[in-house]
């Protein structure tokens, strides 16, 4: 049974939000109790355009954990919404500035490093999302950037989806090709 078989195929929408939809759910509350799937997917998504703390990222990661394996709305919704893009661009900007400022990191750029990896991490363990993992364009590189990020814990993570990228059919030659090997 997807989406459509119970009448809400506009759940997951085919294009990304209008800043008037994004407007729309910039106060709303993370409980699933808050709205449709779209609408949290909504809020997130904002939460990333808006250069997010690291608890608003852990905020994500446990809606990521929550998730039940059964049923895709949510994901399919973020996904269609491009948050993992959007989490690619968190993480991307936050090991470009610990690279320029690297004197000036401080523990809450480390933690939003952290959280990003986690909830990479978390989404890569889903088939839809190592797929679109698969296409976005630089996505391979940005993960293994994260390699040298300070925490053991990162590192651990970023290994593991590297490793499950490497699983998939055109991964390995992405992850050789972002390891420049």
């Amino acid at each position: 049974a997807g989406p459509g078989s119970r009448g809400d195929d506009w759940l997951v929408p085919s294009l990304p939000p209008t800043p008037a939809e994004l407007d729309a759910v910039s106060g709303m509350a993370l409980a699933d109790e808050a709205g449709t799937p779209l609408a949290n997917a909504l809020y997130y998504v904002r939460l990333l355009t808006a250069e997010p703390t690291w608890e608003d990222l852990s905020g994500l990661e446990r809606t990521l954990v929550r998730l039940p394996t059964d049923s895709d709305e949510w994901l399919h919704s973020f996904l269609e919404l491009d948050g993992l893009q959007g989490l690619l661009d968190v993480l991307s900007h936050s090991l470009q500035k610990a690279t320029t400022t690297a004197d000036d990191t401080t523990p809450d750029d480390l933690r939003v490093q952290g959280r990003c990896i986690a909830c990479v991490a978390l989404l890569a363990c889903r088939r839809v999302a190592l797929t679109r993992l698969l296409e976005e364009k630089g996505a391979v590189n940005i993960i293994v950037g994260a390699v040298d990020v300070r925490s053991r814990r990162v590192q651990q993570q970023v290994l593991q989806v590297l490793l499950r990228i490497a699983y998939q059919p055109a991964g390995t030659r992405l992850v050789l090709d972002a390891l420049d090997l």
